[in-house]
């Protein structure tokens, strides 16, 4: 009797009347329909139960079927065969699609996803979609040079669609009988669309085939056009992806273009079936790319972990990358550098907390970034490719340490608390020299190099308080060396090209170093060199005689200075005993038998006493 009211669960047809009076929280089930209401004693009225979702997709053995809400088949077919045209009847309800555990088989080119569509699976490796080769591809029609295919897209390729979330499932592509010369084809993208999501979803084996002017195969792309603004406001969230194909020529593994993207905690292996990596794919291709942030990513095995480009949107600007890790990839962090001037100078990149190691050239390759606490390890590993281990526009407190022979170290605009060892490279050898500051920074490799611009001239510089083996002038004007602490192994202060002008060496230390400055430098008439530790280039002091009433010329002794040529030093002596005043003038010079001393001479002998004659005395190099 299902109208007594203790009973909690209550059943009956659609058609029977439902009871009223009875305890909160009590259930009635249609049977007919499996619709279930819960009565509210408050309202005295049963409140249907609304699924929390628009439709669902299930499959056992042999049925593949959708229902909605309410329970209704939508859609069913044969298991394995009908998959994709039933899960696109689910689809095309709108709303929230729930795919329960299983693997779909989807022919490639067949799934579109329009708006206001919330897909869920049961969890990644539960609800897999399985994407075969479709034969359709080979159509010209489909696929030709200025178009790469979609085997899972959104819906409207023109204008886009907007409100997608993709969740909890693995998208795997069935490779088995493709290779290179296949057709390629992209597993999941997304054009000119905006509001999307994608969150933990596995994108697994890549397809390997043929290579457009287009691009090639990868696996998450969101694409737009030139006249458009591209995909906004998406979020790629907790996923991953593994390549695993026969093919190492593929565009990329994931590609963004548009605005306003959260790229976090994914991971990415991009490496062949074989172990290899791409040969131009990336792990995270940014093109044309304003106002995102990538961060807590991982990645290995591609061509680069990210590279920024100019895409068809134009420049690129507001990249925020936090904490991502790199390895075993042909370069870390990177974007493109024109020689044309492409690329806007004040686009704003930074790079923060990110280690790269293990790569085959550079580490983090980005000249209008700032880059802070950062850390690259063992770069510069292919002996025909040698790069920098970070190259910023600024840099702070960041590592670069590598064993190869082949490796260079940090560069750019400005280097404060940075940390160098590149054992057989310079720590830093930038290419464009200009206003550029090292401050801080600890360099025990090579040290730094300013080889100049395409003339061989380095301008403006400031290189202060850092510890370094060698500095290396490609000549150049107006360079302030200060407060810096040489060590031994390197060539202290030189030149490359030509003599540099206008340089100022000061208050630096030269007591651990194996070399100190280049004579040519120290001869140059606009350079300045002066009160620096374990380099003298001046010198002081007092010194006591006792006059006999006849001599005139006293030895004051070794005047310490790194030059010895007469021509080279100047001598000042001033008198200051009373007896030592009453002979003056006097004047000092570099005793001509020994160009280590100098000696003092009177014009008058001093009167005869014991240590009655005292003077100070000064002494420095000149050019």
């Amino acid at each position: 009797m299902w109208f007594s009211p203790w009973r909690r669960i209550l059943r009956g047809r659609s058609g029977d009347a439902k009871p009223s009076g009875l305890r909160a929280g009590t259930k009635f089930v249609e049977e007919d329909t499996g619709v279930e209401y819960t009565y509210d004693p408050v309202m005295k009225d049963w409140k249907k139960k609304v699924a929390p979702y628009s439709a669902i997709v299930c499959k056992d053995g042999s049925t593949v079927w959708a229902e909605d809400a309410s329970g209704k088949t939508i859609a069913s077919g044969e298991s394995g065969v009908d998959d994709a045209s039933v899960i696109q009847s689910a689809l095309n309800q709108r709303g929230k699609v729930f795919i329960s555990a299983g693997t779909y088989r989807i022919p490639s080119g067949v799934l579109e996803i329009p708006s206001n569509v919330h897909i869920a699976g049961e969890g990644i490796d539960k609800t897999v979609l399985q994407i075969y080769f479709y034969s359709r591809f080979p159509s010209l029609e489909y696929h030709t040079p200025e178009y790469v295919p979609s085997a899972i897209k959104n819906k409207d390729e023109v204008n886009g669609d907007e409100n997608i979330i993709i969740r909890d499932l693995t998208l795997e592509n069935d490779i088995t009988g493709l290779d290179e010369d296949s057709w390629g084809y992209r597993t999941l993208v997304f054009h000119e669309s905006r509001n999307i999501t994608i969150e933990r979803v596995k994108f697994y084996k890549m397809n390997p085939g043929h290579y457009w002017s287009a691009g090639g195969p990868g696996q998450l792309f969101f694409l737009g056009d030139v006249s458009k603004k591209g995909c906004s406001d998406v979020i790629v969230r907790d996923c991953i992806f593994i390549n695993q194909s026969t093919g190492t020529d593929i565009d990329t593994m994931t590609k963004y273009e548009g605005y306003r993207f959260t790229i976090e905690n994914c991971y990415v292996d991009a490496r062949a079936a074989d172990g290899s990596r791409l040969v131009s794919g990336h792990c995270f291709n940014i093109a044309g790319v304003y106002d995102s942030i990538i961060k807590n990513c991982r990645g290995f095995g591609a061509a680069a972990g990210i590279w920024i480009e100019l895409g068809n949107l134009g420049n690129y600007n507001e990249i925020d990358i936090r904490d991502c890790i790199f390895w075993q990839c042909g370069g870390g962090i990177g974007h493109t550098d024109t020689p044309d001037g492409a690329l806007s100078a004040d686009s704003k990149i930074k790079i923060s907390g990110c280690r790269v190691y293990n790569v085959d050239v550079w580490g983090i390759k980005a000249t209008l970034a700032e880059i802070v606490n950062c850390e690259v390890y063992n770069h510069a590993s292919n002996a025909n490719l040698a790069a920098h281990g970070i190259r910023g526009k600024i840099v702070i407190n960041s590592r670069v340490e590598s064993s190869s022979s082949y490796a260079r170290g940090l560069s750019g605009e400005i280097i404060i608390g940075c940390y160098s060892n590149c054992p057989n490279g310079w720590d830093s050898d930038p290419y464009r020299v200009s206003d550029q500051k090292y401050i801080g920074n600890r360099f025990e490799g090579g040290g730094i190099n300013l080889r100049g611009d395409a003339g061989g001239v380095c301008t403006n510089i400031l290189i202060l308080g850092n510890t370094l083996k060698t500095i290396q002038l490609g000549g150049g004007d107006k360079i302030l060396i200060i407060g810096n602490k040489f060590i031994s192994g390197g060539s202290g202060i030189t030149y490359g090209t030509s003599v540099p002008t206008n340089v100022l060496i000061q208050q630096n230390d030269f007591v651990d170093a194996s070399a100190t400055v280049h004579a040519d430098i120290l001869a140059e008439p606009t350079n300045i060199i002066r009160r620096n530790i374990g380099y003298t280039t001046e010198n002081s002091g007092t010194a006591t005689f006792s006059g006999d009433g006849s001599t005139t010329d006293f030895e004051i002794g070794a005047h310490g200075l790194v030059v010895t040529d007469p021509s080279k030093i100047a001598v000042k002596v001033t008198p200051v005993s009373s007896d030592a005043i009453a002979a003056s003038p006097c004047v000092g010079y570099v005793d001509p038998a020994d160009n280590t001393k100098i000696r003092v001479k009177f014009s008058s002998a001093p009167a005869s006493g014991s240590g009655n004659v005292k003077i100070v005395w000064y002494a420095e190099v000149i050019s």
